[in-house]
C-alpha cells in the first residue's frame, strides 16, 4: 500500500504544478472542467458478497451486484487547477437482508491541453466510505477513510463524440486498496449538456453508470 507519506508528497507536487502555472501563459483546456452530473450506477462483483440471513434461519444471501446513483460537482479555476466533490450511493436487499454503500471525496486535481483534442487530467482525492449490512436479527455497519490517486484522458473523436480513458488508485486503511481501469464517451448535445457512459474493472469489481452532465 501507498502510505499517507507519499500521498502528501504527491498532492503537495500536483498543487505545485498547479500554482506555477499561474505565472506562465494559461494553457486552454479542450473540456470544461466546471459542471455538475448524476448518474446511475451498477456495480457487479467478481465473487458474491454472502451474509447471514438471521432470525434463526441458518440460511445465506447472496449479493452479486449493487445498484445505485452518483452525483459529482467541479470547478475548475483560470489556472487549471480543478477543485471537485463526489457522492455515490448503493444498495440491494433480498429475503429481509440489506445492503448499503455510500462513497463521497473531495478532489484536487489539474488539466492540461496535451494536443488541439486531448487533455490529460491528474487528480488526489480525500476519500471515505461508509458500508452497513442488515438481516433479520440485527444492522452492522464500518466505515474507512483514505485516499485516491488518479489520470485520465479526454479526447474529442468528433465535434460531438467524447473518448476517454482512465486509471485509479484508492486506499481506503481496513477496507484494502485497489487499482481500476475505466474507459468511456459522452455524446454532447450542445455546448452544456452532454449523456455520459462509463464502465470502470478493479480485480474485484465491474461498474457501467450512464448520465447526464452539465458544463458550465
Amino acid at each position: 500500500m501507498m502510505n499517507i507519506r507519499t500521498f502528501t508528497l504527491i498532492v503537495a507536487a500536483l498543487v505545485t504544478v498547479a500554482v506555477a502555472s499561474q505565472t506562465a501563459t494559461a494553457n486552454t483546456t479542450n473540456f470544461s472542467y466546471s459542471s455538475l452530473s448524476v448518474s446511475a450506477i451498477n456495480v457487479s462483483f467478481d465473487d458474491d458478497v454472502v451474509i447471514p440471513r438471521g432470525g434463526f434461519t441458518n440460511q445465506f444471501v447472496n449479493y452479486s451486484s449493487t445498484t445505485g446513483a452518483g452525483l459529482s460537482g467541479s470547478l475548475q479555476l483560470e489556472n487549471n487547477l480543478i477543485l471537485g466533490i463526489s457522492s455515490t450511493y448503493l444498495s440491494d436487499s433480498k429475503l429481509g437482508t440489506e445492503v448499503e454503500e455510500s462513497n463521497g471525496s473531495l478532489s484536487v486535481g489539474y488539466a492540461t491541453a496535451i494536443s488541439n483534442a486531448a487533455d490529460f487530467v491528474v487528480t488526489g482525492s480525500f476519500v471515505s466510505s461508509e458500508v452497513e449490512v442488515c438481516n433479520l436479527t440485527a444492522c452492522a455497519s464500518d466505515d474507512e477513510t483514505g485516499f485516491g490517486l488518479s489520470g485520465a484522458f479526454r479526447y474529442w473523436a468528433s465535434n460531438n463524440l467524447e473518448l476517454n480513458a482512465s486509471v485509479s488508485y484508492v486506499d481506503l486503511g481496513d477496507f484494502g486498496d485497489s487499482t481500476a481501469f475505466g474507459a468511456g464517451g459522452a455524446f454532447w448535445f450542445d455546448d452544456h449538456s452532454s449523456l455520459t457512459l462509463a464502465l470502470s474493472t478493479s480485480s474485484d469489481a465491474t461498474a457501467t453508470s450512464i448520465g447526464y452532465r452539465y458544463a458550465f
